[in-house]
């Protein structure tokens, strides 16, 4: 028993250093410069044991994804995707809050997102939250699901919230968080005309 927790020690800290070697070099070069002999150098380990965890660096990132995945999964449990017209800040706000603490390993996440790979797994998850979500709030009100195209509600949904979401975490303004937050909650509760009309016109003001 004292041998195999040794062992799973040592595993732990091996991936662990692999793992930070890998996310220190995606801080100085592309993804796609990236060796597995650079990344076995910064983890100071020998090829043999990172190739013991991971057959390729892709299956690294792959591996980061699934944990962001199953993260956003217990997040999205907690959100009623109904109620989303009514109060939009609250599915962005909890967003943020689960974001903000590792928000520049997150924007690394996004910025390799291989083959938009990130993007479909978690427009995936979205999709079937949103339809779950629908589907229970319309039984609630004892309205029929089936009245009603759920597939295009979470196509919209998932590619307007991932699509705000990508963009601000890339985007190199410092625009604050609060105010991407309010005008999405404008466009959600006005519509597009609404919230245009509600901004000031500044056209006369020089």
């Amino acid at each position: 028993m004292l041998m195999e927790k040794r062992i799973d020690r040592r595993i732990i800290k091996s991936k662990k250093a692999i793992r930070e070697a890998f996310f220190a070099l995606l801080t100085e070069k592309d993804f796609k410069n990236i060796t597995i002999k650079e990344i076995s150098e910064r983890a100071q380990v020998d090829r043999k044991t990172f190739y013991n965890y991971y057959s390729s660096i892709f299956a690294l990132v792959n591996e980061f994804e699934n944990e962001l995945v199953v993260s956003l999964d217990a997040l999205f449990d907690e959100i009623d995707f109904s109620k989303f017209s009514e109060n939009p800040e609250e599915l962005f706000t909890s967003l943020y809050k689960f974001l903000k603490p590792n928000l520049e390993y997150y924007k690394l996440m996004f910025n390799i997102n291989v083959s938009e790979n990130l993007s479909k797994k978690i427009i995936g998850l979205l999709k079937f939250k949103i339809i779950a979500s629908f589907e229970k709030g319309l039984i609630a009100k004892k309205m029929d699901p089936q009245q009603y195209d759920l597939q295009i509600i979470s196509e919209f949904l998932s590619s307007a919230i991932l699509g705000v979401y990508f963009r601000w975490i890339n985007e190199k303004s410092a625009r604050p968080f609060e105010n991407l937050t309010k005008d999405i909650g404008e466009i959600t509760l006005y519509g597009l005309n609404g919230y245009l009309i509600k901004k000031p016109d500044y056209s006369d003001k020089r």
